[in-house]
C-alpha cells in the first residue's frame, strides 16, 4: 500500500522503513494474518502528520484508499472500519459513511461495542458533510440510528439509546 502512496522507488522506501526500525521510530505488528509497521508510540505518529500540510492530509488518505481497494479487493469487509477513516479523513463523505456502517455492523457482531458506537457516530459526521439530497440522508441516518441503538443497549447507554430511538422515529415518519 505505502508503495503506491508514495514516490520511492521500492529500494530506497524499503531502506527507509528499516532505518526507522532500526531508529525505534517503527515496529513491525501482527494485523489479522499479515505483518504491519506502525509507529512504536502514539506520539511519534502525531510528530509524523503534524510535518504534514494539511493540505495535502486528505489527497494522501485517499491515496491510502484507493491503494487498499485496489489491492485488498477481497478483504474490503475485513478493512471496513480502517477505510472508514480513510475515507473520512480524505473527505469522500459518502465511502466513508458506507464503509463505517458495514463496520460498525462487524462491531456489533462481535459485541465490540464502544468501537460500533465510534464508527456509527463518524459515520454520522461523513452523511452530515455529504452532497446527498435530504430523503437519502433521512434514511441512511435512519439505517445508522438503528445500528446505535443496539450498541447504545449493550453498553448500558439508556440515555442516548433513547434519543436515539426518537431521532430514528422522527426520521421514520418524516421518510
Amino acid at each position: 500500500v505505502l508503495s503506491r502512496v508514495v514516490s520511492y522507488n521500492r529500494h530506497e522506501m524499503m531502506s527507509g522503513l528499516r532505518m526507522l526500525q532500526e531508529a525505534g521510530f517503527l515496529r513491525t505488528v501482527r494485523h489479522d494474518t499479515e505483518e504491519r509497521l506502525s509507529f512504536n508510540h502514539a506520539l511519534t505518529r502525531e510528530v509524523a502528520l503534524a510535518g504534514l500540510l494539511k493540505s495535502e492530509r486528505p489527497a494522501i488518505h485517499r491515496a491510502v484508499l484507493e491503494a487498499y481497494e485496489a489491492l485488498d479487493a477481497e478483504r474490503l469487509e475485513a478493512l471496513a472500519g480502517e477505510l472508514g477513516m480513510h475515507a473520512f479523513a480524505g473527505e469522500l463523505w459518502l465511502k466513508a459513511e458506507s464503509y463505517l456502517r458495514r463496520a460498525t455492523q462487524k462491531a456489533i457482531d462481535r459485541s465490540n461495542h464502544v468501537s460500533a458506537i465510534q464508527f456509527t457516530n463518524t459515520g454520522l459526521r461523513a452523511l452530515i458533510r455529504s452532497n446527498l439530497a435530504d430523503r437519502e440522508k433521512m434514511a441512511h441516518e435512519l439505517d445508522l440510528r438503528l445500528l446505535l441503538r443496539t450498541a447504545y443497549n449493550a453498553t448500558g447507554n439508556y440515555r442516548e439509546r433513547l434519543w436515539t430511538l426518537d431521532r430514528a422515529e422522527t426520521l421514520d415518519t418524516a421518510a
